[in-house]
């Protein structure tokens, strides 16, 4: 995209600057890239080397420091601890190494543990005898056991600066007692001068640096030794190089002077030798060639301007007259276009492709007029109207069928949207000013139904579209759409719409169901009718099709039945449905085929499930009225009897003609009395039915169990109007559960209560002594010889035998007692309602237990028969006996157990006592 500031100019202007601008951009790019390169090349070249110098200078310092640390251990090994005992012998020593003095500029000294000097040389300095706590070096040395050198400080004496190194001295066990240090001041000729005569380069330094105390111990600038550097954070590129880093880089000091500086490091003390030197000696070789550069580039330009010109103006001088030409040319007078003759290449394709291009738009001017007068017959035969409305100028442009439909004079333009809001009601106004809002700020269409009241009364209904046309910035620029006179159409809509309503109307509220769903068999429409139903939703029945509703006929036969639908055009028949929880309903439909809305089907559904059941109820009722097992009478509310059915003879002995019309108290026995009846009836009446069990009589006067059941029949409004009975003979049931009774609590041999009902009655009776409060007794006993008799004739006679022992039981007991056999030739006798003292029951019992074993001693004749061992015509006698123990218990006793266990316990003493006596065992608690 051209910039705004060229648009204004000529396409040879345009083109001139475009082209230089990029060769002008392409030319000083690489003269500034070529000089980049030099001087970046250069510094890596004079880094390298600066950084060489540096560091043999570094190695010659650490050389130098490192044979004055061994001369200091060698002196330092020549002392021991006797000759640190004498001050003479020290100095002798220190004066025996003249040579020390000359690679010390400041001496040496030989100090004790303490720090205080014991030996000077030269003996000038008067240092002896006098401590010395500045001198890091013997720390150091003192510390780490090993030479050392010390941190660079002011002298406190002369305010020199000065380092120490220091070695320390052993004695015979190894220990530190001292130590020699060396001093050199740094302001005079040392072996640091070589850092500080010589210079690098003609403006170029030499530092000397300790990094611990961020300061310069040894310069060429001798000014600048003890310096303090700036603090840590404040100068980044020197924190850099005090922080380790070995190398060379280009920075602006603190001075302001843009410097190529190399730092290594003294390997022995951590010091840093700094090369120093400024760039503008650095690259001085290469500022004259970058000059020369700037130069050639600047001729460059100037030639390049001028060609280009040229240029652009020979080779754009066609286009330029193709230019004038066209904007002289109109084509409303049928002139003909002055193009330059013969134009060469691609201006020649150009003026050939501007004929040809004002051709094909004379042609299509006349095509766009064709087009509106035909769109202009459109609307009128359509009654719609287009418009345009250009936001930014607020103008409003109608087609001329719209002032037709507003019955406006186009002469006086159309109306702003302000004056047209006024044409409408004031609720259509309103809808129309958001919807156009809408589509003015967020580009939204819309369609908006409007209606006018004219000034003779009449209504009129427009209907209003419209859209959002933007720029290519997406910015809504106009509104374009279009209004239709819609009156006639809305008319036809509303007549529609009041018989559609009242269609639906009949739809919604008839109980039939109601299905409309095309060939295919998928679902239209529903009413709420078949949803209830079939218990599916409009929304799921609207997914469905009536394959899937259909739960009898096959597809094929559905198939058929369709094809015969759409000859005869409706069909009724029965069919079932499936609701949606499965369960299946009978139907009766009424189909009508309408072949004009595409083959859809009006389907109008009756739920006839009540009428299949009430149906199937009848049959089936009567067919269990005729073939039930059960006696079945049917009487009116009086319990006069309206029908039995041949059961009902069957049991009762009577027929059906001699019952129809009695009443049914015919049947009644004597074994209920009266208030039985009035419950059954107060029951029935409540209840509305009665079941249980009673006893009826039949023809021949027999009374028998029956198991009844009464229910009453009402109609809809829920009156009785009938009473069903049915009932059947249950004599064989009782007489089996008698048996099952006289089994599960009867001994069967001597019909005594066994042990089951033995605890039932012993229960009983001590709930009626707690309320009597009265004592109560068991008496427990056994046979005393009852095995020889099984022995030597048989069970069969034992059994006999027995049944003689129950029976005396029971005459020697009241009939509220209870005689009991638990097996074998055990009986118990429980002994209720005794007196309501203690002494007096036991008097009570014993006198029972008495009278109970008395009887059973006496002699029992018994007669055998065929199934004994004993011919029958020989009686036999025999002498038994019975040990007999008896317990008390108390009103409140509830253990069965223990009274049982007491009573158990004084049997078993009677027979160790000899048998054939009463033992009363202790009262149970």
């Amino acid at each position: 995209m051209q910039l705004n500031f060229l648009a204004r100019h000529s396409l040879k202007t345009r083109f001139t600057l475009t082209t230089m601008a990029i060769f002008l951009a392409s030319l000083w790019s690489l003269s500034f890239y070529a000089s980049f390169e030099l001087r970046r090349d250069m510094q890596e070249g004079l880094g390298a080397q600066q950084f060489t110098v540096a560091s043999l200078l570094a190695q010659h310092i650490d050389e130098r420091l490192s044979e004055r640390l061994a001369w200091l251990r060698l002196v330092a090994q020549e002392i021991d601890a006797e000759q640190m005992q004498s001050l003479p012998a020290l100095q002798s020593r220190l004066d025996s190494h003249p040579i020390l003095a000359t690679e010390f500029n400041d001496g040496l000294m030989i100090l004790n543990a303490s720090g205080l000097s014991l030996a000077d040389a030269p003996r000038s300095a008067d240092r002896t005898g006098r401590t010395h706590p500045h001198l890091t070096s013997m720390k150091f040395a003192m510390a780490q056991d090993r030479s050392s050198v010390g941190q660079a400080y002011l002298d406190p004496r002369h305010g020199v600066p000065m380092i120490d190194m220091a070695a320390p001295v052993h004695d015979a066990n190894g220990l530190i007692i001292g130590a020699v240090v060396g001093l050199t001041q740094l302001n005079k000729p040392s072996f640091l001068s070589e850092v500080t005569v010589n210079r690098y380069g003609r403006t170029g330094r030499y530092l000397l640096l300790e990094p611990g105390q961020r300061r310069v111990i040894a310069a060429t600038d001798t000014k600048r030794v003890m310096e303090q550097l700036p603090a840590a954070g404040v100068f980044p590129a020197l924190d850099r190089f005090i922080n380790g880093f070995q190398g060379s880089q280009v920075f602006t000091n603190s001075r302001g002077q843009e410097v190529l500086v190399s730092h290594v490091a003294v390997p022995s003390t951590g010091w840093i030798i700094s090369a120093v030197l400024p760039t503008a000696e650095a690259f001085a070789p290469i500022r004259a060639m970058q000059q020369r550069t700037v130069y050639a580039t600047l001729l460059l330009t100037l030639l390049a301007g001028v060609l280009t010109w040229w240029l652009a103006r020979r080779q754009l001088a066609p286009v330029l007259d193709t230019v004038r030409a066209l904007s002289h040319y109109k084509p409303e007078q049928n002139a003909e276009l002055d193009l330059p003759p013969n134009a060469p290449g691609e201006i020649g394709e150009m003026v050939q492709a501007f004929t040809t291009l004002l051709t094909a738009l004379a042609e299509r001017n006349q095509a766009l007029l064709a087009q509106q007068d035909m769109l202009s017959r459109t609307e009128a035969l359509a009654h719609l109207g287009s418009w345009e409305w250009d936001l930014e100028s607020d103008t409003v442009t109608w087609s001329d069928e719209l002032f037709q439909l507003f019955r406006l004079d186009p002469a006086k333009g159309a109306p702003t949207f302000g004056q047209q809001l006024r044409m409408y009601t004031q609720q259509d106004a309103l809808r129309l000013k958001e919807a156009v809002d809408r589509a003015r700020y967020y580009a939204i269409p819309f369609e908006v139904e409007l209606h006018t009241l004219r000034r003779d009364g009449s209504q009129r209904y427009y209907l209003a579209r419209g859209e959002a046309q933007r720029d290519a910035k997406s910015v809504v620029r106009k509104l374009v759409g279009s209004i239709q006179d819609i009156t006639e159409l809305k008319q036809v809509q509303e007549t529609l719409q009041r018989s559609f309503i009242a269609l639906q109307n009949v739809l919604q509220t008839t109980l039939d169901g109601f299905l409309r769903f095309d060939r295919r068999g998928l679902v239209l429409q529903v009413n709420p009718a078949y949803c209830a139903m079939s218990g599916y939703t409009q929304d799921e029945l609207l997914q469905m099709s009536v394959l899937d509703l259909e739960a009898t006929d096959k597809p094929e036969e559905v198939a058929a039945r369709m094809v015969h639908l759409y000859k005869t055009g409706r069909q009724q028949f029965e069919t079932r449905h499936r609701r949606k929880d499965g369960s299946l309903w009978d139907v009766e439909a009424s189909l009508t085929a309408n072949a004009g809305s595409g083959g859809e089907i009006f389907a109008f559904l009756r739920d006839v499930s009540d009428r299949k059941l009430a149906q199937l109820r009848l049959e089936m009722a009567a067919n269990v009225f005729s073939h039930a097992h059960e006696g079945i009478s049917i009487t009116d509310i009086e319990g006069n009897i309206l029908n039995v059915n041949d059961t009902f003879s069957q049991i009762t002995g009577y027929s059906r003609g001699e019952v129809i019309g009695k009443n049914t108290r015919l049947l009644q026995s004597d074994r209920q009395d009266a208030a039985f009846y009035q419950a059954l009836w107060k029951a029935l009446l409540i209840n509305g039915h009665w079941s249980g069990e009673i006893w009826n009589r039949r023809k021949n006067g027999e009374v028998y169990p029956a198991l009844l059941t009464i229910s009453a029949v009402r109609d809809e409004r829920g009156v009785t109007r009938q009473y069903v009975t049915l009932f059947s003979d249950i004599s064989v049931r009782k007489a089996i559960e008698e048996q099952v009774r006289q089994l599960a609590f009867f001994d069967p041999l001597t019909n005594l209560p066994n042990r089951r009902l033995l605890t039932d009655r012993l229960a009983q009776i001590l709930l009626v002594n707690k309320r009597s409060e009265h004592f109560g007794a068991v008496v427990f006993l056994d046979l005393d010889n009852f095995k020889p008799l099984n022995d030597t004739h048989g069970h069969g006679v034992g059994d006999m035998l027995l049944i003689e022992v129950a029976s005396r039981l029971k005459s020697c007991v009241r009939e509220m007692d209870t005689v009991a056999r638990l097996g074998g030739d055990e009986f118990v006798v429980v002994l209720s309602e005794l007196d309501a003292t203690l002494d007096a029951s036991k008097t009570q019992a014993l006198a029972v237990a008495e009278k109970i074993r008395d009887s059973l001693s006496q002699v029992y004749r018994l007669q055998p028969d065929a199934a004994t061992q004993t011919p029958a015509d020989q009686p036999i006698e025999h002498h038994c006996t019975a040990s007999v123990g008896v317990a008390v218990f108390e009103p409140g006793q509830t253990d069965q157990d223990a009274i049982l266990h007491h009573a158990d316990q004084a049997m078993y003493r009677a027979k160790e006592a000899g048998r054939n006596r009463v033992v009363l065992g202790e009262n149970p608690t």
